[in-house]
């Protein structure tokens, strides 16, 4: 994450640094890990507020709109409650 905040990346980098971001984030909040701290949830938001057009799809699938919670990511609940 620090990569992502303090190196001029093109685009491209950004898209798929944070989809691993995303990603690893997830498998933490699957392990029963971080529920209590939301730090690493806020930097990677304020990275995806920041760059909001680049990352507007990978919000949408990490979101799962069309499902309900309990058939979702660990991390669903904290992508579709930034976009409220």
């Amino acid at each position: 994450m620090t990569y992502y905040e303090n190196h001029p990346l093109n685009d491209n980098d950004k898209f798929t640094l944070m989809i691993i971001m995303i990603s690893s984030l997830d498998d933490y909040l699957s392990e029963g890990k971080g529920t209590d701290d939301h730090k690493l949830w806020n930097r990677i938001k304020q990275n995806l507020r920041k760059d909001y057009e680049l990352h507007i799809h990978t919000i949408n699938y990490w979101a799962q709109d069309e499902s309900d919670l309990e058939d979702c990511f660990a991390v669903t609940p904290y992508v579709r409650e930034m976009r409220t």
